[in-house]
């Protein structure tokens, strides 16, 4: 048989590695996945994958990674034997049908969100959840109410409506990161006042309730950048568990005296701004 090992390769902003397939030689890919025992596998049209569907998804019925970020012309079909998936990621095209509900082993969710999506509410088992273009329809109690397990959240490009209302079913989140966000509230996230490790936002105006912040005692890791102005740095005073901060771009310190940063977090990611009264370079970062 072929030597296909050359198609494993890391995903490096997922610290994985994958099997590419390669619609080319199919049937030896097939093979090749299942005797070695590979349960990653990527899809990438760059990578020679090319099929109208994903019915070939049958013959291996053991992977639990399926990463779909680099493929955008290809049909759903067939996705429903992918049993035991535990990680899916896909970017499907504008109103193209995706029904997920055979997919009722999933612990991570990657995707970006339209209305022919069907099948969200059956995900039970979720614990990572990443969602691009995210409104309305999917930004809902009826859905988030069966995220019991969900402990991470990231979402991109997305719009809070009903005052966030979907985050109140949710209680065990420790994570959440927000890219170019609409209509962000920290009051939004007060289920998650004692469970939060780690906040991240990028690239979200007009922050309401941003004084909040400081009811996330159990926060470790704090990044903002080129976010609002943040008015001085005296909140870090307030979050004991507080380990990295970063704060970069628009989202600078008003106030440049930030002194009680030195000596406090083991990591602070700063820009050389001229009024503050510590550089990038006065802090010992262990990390």
């Amino acid at each position: 048989m072929e030597n296909l090992s050359s198609q494993i390769e890391k995903i490096p902003a997922l610290q994985d590695e994958y099997f590419f397939v390669n619609s080319d030689n199919l049937t030896e890919n097939i093979r090749y996945i299942n005797d070695n025992q590979i349960t990653y596998v990527a899809l990438n049209e760059s990578k020679g994958f090319s099929s109208n569907d994903l019915t070939f998804l049958k013959e291996i019925p053991n992977i639990k990674k399926l990463e779909m970020g680099g493929c955008y012309d290809v049909g759903f079909e067939g996705l429903e034997y992918a049993l035991n998936l535990e990680s899916l990621s896909f970017n499907a095209l504008k109103n193209q049908p995706v029904d997920l509900s055979p997919l009722n082993k999933l612990k991570e969710l990657d995707f970006t969100f339209h209305k022919k999506i069907e099948g969200l509410e059956y995900l039970v088992e979720l614990k990572k959840l990443q969602v691009r273009k995210a409104s309305s329809p999917f930004l809902d109690k009826k859905y988030f109410l069966h995220y019991s397990n969900l402990s991470s959240l990231t979402l991109v490009y997305s719009t809070f409506t009903n005052q966030g209302s979907f985050l109140d079913v949710l209680s065990n989140v420790k994570y959440l990161e927000f890219y170019s966000c609409k209509s962000l509230n920290l009051e939004y996230f007060k289920n998650f006042a004692e469970t939060l490790e780690e906040l991240k936002i990028r690239k979200c105006k007009n922050i309401k309730s941003i004084e909040l912040l400081t009811m996330f005692k159990n926060l470790k890791t704090l990044q903002f950048t080129n976010t609002m102005p943040l008015a001085n740095s005296q909140f870090v005073d307030e979050l004991p568990n507080l380990e990295i901060l970063t704060v970069f771009g628009s989202s600078s310190f008003i106030n440049g005296n930030i002194e009680n940063l030195k000596g406090k977090l083991k990591h602070v990611g700063i820009d050389n701004k001229k009024h503050y009264s510590l550089k990038k370079d006065d802090f010992k970062n262990v990390l």
